[in-house]
């Protein structure tokens, strides 16, 4: 996949939930788990992921909030 132009991994957090098996050591060598795990990104539940994505979305004013 090649990103869009304009488009910046720091402008783009990413948040991690249920990681299939097999795929947490690698993370965990390279340091990925920790650091995800450190900036509060990492979520028991795809459901809590995306609520978290959308609050940080809200609270930087790049998505406004629905009213109701």
């Amino acid at each position: 996949m090649t990103p869009s132009p304009g488009w910046s991994s720091a402008a783009s957090p990413v948040y991690v939930s249920r990681i299939p098996d097999g795929h947490h050591r690698p993370l965990e060598a390279l340091g990925v788990i920790a650091r995800l795990h450190q900036a509060g990104r990492v979520f028991a539940t795809t459901d809590e992921a995306i609520a978290a994505a959308r609050e940080r979305l809200h609270t930087t004013g790049i998505v406004p909030r629905l009213a109701g």
